[in-house]
């Protein structure tokens, strides 16, 4: 079991991973009425708390404006996830289900629009079937409380990290527009090709975001957005990995990524108004 030092105690986290969790999946769609007509428009990924496992994304992955959750989830009814990455997809069968999708609504007047930009979809799956644990094998691992990246980044291994100059490491997997293979064909199959690109953890410009600084993927940032961001250090174990949060904004290798705190908590209960303005 893994630990780190917050003061004089230390803790054990349940919530890191030995290596990169195979979480990530792309956001293909299809047009109303063409379901051989598909487009490659960001990222999304697996997560799983207890029981359950959702699937996040970028809430501008699947509207660009103010519509609300009914019409978010038939924009979620045209989506093309597939539960594995590899192989031919021919049926319903290989794609995912959504039985609903979760928006929240923020109180803050310096983030932009009205909803906080990440939606969660809950996913029409059996326990117990090869669907089921697929994707827990696949999820990565929500905190049991979200702001231990909050409370990390004041121990005194990431104080000691910056007074000596170093950086905290982040990594984030997606698939962007630019610099991969990913090709669409008819009729309807998709190539998809994933990216992983590092950077190093700075404060947010938003109340809700912290920053992935010195990005090193050098093609463009377009379809990184709902991207899952780990932080990635060494400990006695190796090399481990832990979700903190989701990239929605990036350019000039710089990124924003919305912080874990304001995913989890939340993500089984009926949609919530968040105050962000403490």
């Amino acid at each position: 079991m893994s630990q780190f030092i917050a003061g004089k105690t230390k803790r054990r986290i349940h919530l890191l991973h030995s290596g990169l969790p195979d979480c990530a999946s792309p956001i293909v769609s299809h047009a109303d009425g063409h379901p051989d007509i598909l487009g490659v428009h960001g990222t999304g990924f697996f997560a799983r708390k207890g029981s359950s496992v959702i699937f996040i994304t970028a809430r501008h992955c699947l509207t660009r404006d103010n519509q609300d959750d009914d019409d978010l989830l038939e924009a979620a009814s045209r989506l093309r996830v597939p539960y594995v990455l590899h192989g031919g997809k021919k049926s319903e069968r290989d794609f995912l289900q959504f039985d609903s999708v979760y928006s929240f609504e923020h109180q803050s007047i310096d983030i932009p629009g009205t909803f906080v930009d990440f939606v969660i979809l809950t996913i029409a799956v059996k326990p117990g079937t090869w669907q089921d644990k697929c994707l827990r094998s696949r999820a990565a691992k929500l905190p049991p409380t979200g702001n231990w990246l909050d409370e990390f980044a004041r121990t005194r291994i990431s104080q000691q990290t910056f007074l000596n100059g170093g950086i905290i490491q982040l990594v984030t997997v997606g698939y962007p527009q630019n610099g991969t293979q990913t090709e669409i064909s008819a009729p309807g199959e998709v190539v998809t090709q994933s990216a992983v690109a590092c950077g190093s953890l700075g404060p947010g410009v938003y109340p809700h975001t912290m920053t992935m600084a010195d990005i090193t993927w050098q093609d463009g940032l377009n379809g990184f957005s709902g991207s899952p961001v780990f932080l990635s250090y060494r400990n006695e174990d190796g090399i481990q990995f832990a979700l903190v949060g989701m990239l929605i904004t990036g350019g000039n290798r710089q990124g924003q990524f919305i912080r874990i705190s304001q995913i989890t908590g939340s993500t089984f209960d009926p949609p919530l108004d968040f105050d962000l303005r403490a």
